[in-house]
């Protein structure tokens, strides 16, 4: 028996390990971004610090996407929080919420998303259950629409940078 306990923290840790590992990877990637951003878009003139500025927000606001749909901590704050706290503007707050409600959805293929899921989830055990997984998936799916168009937000600046002489071309990839 004490081996058996053994073998299961062992487990437990080598899966949380894994998980502050992935956790670590990611913000590393959003870091090295911005870091490179702020390096290559020079100049202390209005437009460059806009751009840059405009850069960390958008970034900061995908990874809160990137990460809310799956966080308990971070599903406390809504869209509205990003506002409040300065990272989107009340434009871009408008333009993401209409981009999360993504195509109308009609009760046809929300019925079918949740036969969906009750066929294939076999930890599902109810209806109500069937229905959580359903509302998580949507949320896990919302999310991922406003990250991408940050995302695309982040890809244009860049760009129009690149017009801009901000930005040499060369630092464009």
């Amino acid at each position: 028996l004490a081996f058996f306990l053994l073998y299961m923290v062992r487990q437990r840790l080598r899966w949380m390990e894994g998980l502050k590992t992935k956790i670590w990877m990611i913000k590393r990637k959003v870091e090295l971004t911005s870091f490179l951003a702020g390096g290559f878009i020079i100049g202390n003139e209005e437009k460059a610090q806009r751009t840059r500025h405009e850069i960390y927000r958008w970034l900061m606001a995908a990874f809160f996407f990137s990460s809310s749909a799956r966080s308990t901590h971070l599903s406390q704050y809504s869209v509205s929080d990003l506002l409040h706290a300065g990272i989107l503007s009340e434009d871009e707050l408008n333009i993401l919420v209409r981009c999360m409600k993504g195509p109308g959805q009609t009760n046809q293929r929300e019925r079918l998303s949740l036969e969906e899921a009750l066929q294939t989830g076999r930890e599902i055990r109810s209806v109500q259950e069937a229905e959580k997984k359903v509302e998580c998936l949507r949320q896990v799916d919302s999310c991922c629409r406003a990250r991408d168009r940050l995302l695309w937000w982040v890809q244009v600046r860049i760009l129009a940078a690149c017009n801009e002489k901000i930005l040499e071309k060369e630092h464009k990839k």
